[in-house]
């Protein structure tokens, strides 16, 4: 088999590292008596320790999140090489037997071919990857394409947030991040074989030191280190050099901007080192005075003295390749990402008079994405800004949340607040709706205060916006509304207040 051959090439020695033992690690949940995989994870190290029995990293089977579906464990255990292998042949079987077991874990599972990851934030898998910061990893993975087992974790992005956040305090992985993962079997084969640094070499070009581990002898060993600059979308220039033994190697190469650099050992056409490198073309050197000044004055009726210090631009240095007619292009480079941003809807700046334009641009991103739901965070949302927008989501029944906070009256004045926005929901003929409506405030001395106000769009992969400005003033005043990259972790903080609002009295409104 093709598979078993590749897993062969990854664990032989020498060839991308050293390895004696295979780490497992298990996500699995247990339902009506029978265990399931939620993901697995096999790393191949250089460990001093020896085969291992399965340890449990959980006290005890765990509940999953949301009461009903069950509960989940985790455990490691350390196995040879011979037994990873084994394993891979059940799996290219289609089934998931690990240790003292008889019964598949898991359905039908596809074996994909080997893939290089290299190390950093781009590759969404290293979310489950374990410690993969170095030169990258090989990952063999088995797919589980039908989700069987799953699928209430991708149905309800919830209950799986909440799961991965536990999850995440016992390991260092982050399932929510990578849901398309779950139920799926990975072998990770860290490149071990060398550490490299890459560094700049004034005024030759690039600087690579490259040291081998210590289980392997540099003599014989030959590998190809190809540099490219890449600048607005153009290679600039190009290098390669072959390295037959460790050391300070320089790579002729004009550093501009960003320089890709790859290690690959052509031999067995893998690649063993991917990364993007660059360096600083200008920077300033600050002093400050020694002897600070004194600033005086008075704040809340007492005197305040803040010692400060006069700051000295030195001297500037340039790199002699950052010649003018890069500035120009940068510049371009520049206003054209700004256009993109506005064009894809990822960014807009909205001005005073301007909140027609403001509510249709809203109204278009959850057009677009709000398949899955939407969920608004506003500490003033009306049902006046509810109609407007959310009343607007083209689909049935879709989940709608609301967050809003009521004013810190009496209870009766926080009670006519909720029955106000009641009435105004209540003009409609709600059978004619079909929508799937929940309104939740922070009131009664439930919840917390917060500020922010968010358009959220909890599907496996969440978006987020941030407003700017509350819904009832858009395009009231300057406010710019943009999506948000920490996504994952607004949705997080949004249910976590949703469920601390989980009591009746916070209840304004559900259909």
């Amino acid at each position: 088999m093709h598979e078993i051959e590749e897993f062969r090439l990854l664990t032989k020695a020498g060839v991308i590292g050293y390895y004696n033992s295979c780490e497992i690690t298990e996500i699995f949940g247990f339902r009506e008596g029978k265990p399931y995989n939620i993901y697995t994870l096999l790393t191949f190290e250089d460990s001093g320790r020896g085969e291992q029995k399965a340890k449990f990293l959980t006290e005890k089977l765990m509940k999953i999140p949301g009461g009903k579906n069950g509960k989940y464990g985790i455990r490691a255990s350390r196995v040879m090489i011979s037994e990873a292998e084994r394993i891979l042949e059940k799996l290219l079987a289609g089934r998931l037997i690990l240790e003292g077991e008889s019964e598949s874990r898991t359905g039908s599972l596809a074996v994909q071919p080997k893939k290089y990851v290299p190390s950093g934030d781009t590759a969404a898998v290293n979310h489950v990857l374990k410690n993969n910061f170095y030169a990258g990893s090989y990952i063999m993975e088995a797919f589980d394409c039908t989700k069987e087992n799953v699928g209430f974790l991708l149905e309800k992005p919830e209950i799986l947030n909440a799961l991965s956040e536990e999850i995440y305090q016992i390991l260092p992985i982050q399932l929510a991040a990578v849901s398309d993962r779950l139920g799926n079997v990975i072998f990770q084969f860290p490149v071990n074989l060398f550490s490299v640094k890459i560094g700049r070499a004034e005024p030759e070009g690039l600087l690579v030191q490259l040291q081998y581990n210590q289980a392997c002898s540099a003599g014989g060993q030959e590998l190809s280190c190809v540099a490219i600059n890449h600048h607005d979308h153009c290679v600039n220039d190009i290098s390669r050099l072959v390295l037959k033994d460790q050391g300070e190697f320089i790579m002729p190469i004009k550093v501009i901007d960003e320089t890709e650099v790859i290690l690959m050992k052509e031999e067995y056409q893998l690649t063993l080192y991917h990364e993007k490198v660059s360096f600083a073309n200008r920077f300033c050197l600050d002093m400050n005075i020694v002897n600070p000044q004194k600033r005086v004055f008075r704040q809340d009726a007492k005197s305040v003295r803040l010692e400060v210090g006069e700051i000295i631009k030195e001297r500037m240095w340039e790199n002699p390749y950052k010649i003018k007619p890069l500035d120009w292009i940068g510049n371009r480079i520049y206003e054209q990402q700004r256009s993109s941003l506005e064009k894809s809807g990822k960014f807009r700046q909205f001005f005073a008079g301007e909140r027609q334009k403001a509510v249709d641009f809203v109204r278009e991103i959850i057009n677009k994405h709000s398949s899955d739901g939407v969920y608004l965070w506003d500490p003033y949302a009306s049902a006046e800004d509810i109609k407007e927008l959310l009343y607007y989501v083209p689909y049935c029944n879709v989940p709608l949340r609301v967050i809003t906070a009521l004013d810190n009256l009496n209870n009766n004045g926080t009670r006519k607040q909720i029955e106000a926005i009641r009435t105004k929901l209540l003009e409609d003929d709600l059978d004619y709706l079909l929508m799937h409506l929940e309104v939740r405030a922070c009131c009664f001395g439930h919840g917390w205060g917060f500020h922010d106000r968010f358009l959220i769009f909890p599907s496996q992969k969440p978006h987020v916006w941030s407003l700017g400005i509350s819904v009832n003033e858009l395009g009231g005043s300057h406010h710019i509304i943009q999506e948000i990259q920490n996504a994952q972790h607004i949705l997080n903080a949004f249910e976590e207040l949703w469920r601390e609002l989980d009591r009746k009295e916070c209840e304004i409104w559900k259909i």
